[in-house]
């Protein structure tokens, strides 16, 4: 998760990557 925290800029919750990503 931490390698797409960096890509997006942004904490991303384990519920987005339901398909928000």
């Amino acid at each position: 998760m931490e390698a797409v925290k960096e890509i997006t800029g942004k904490d991303v919750h384990p519920l987005v990557w339901g398909g928000s990503l």
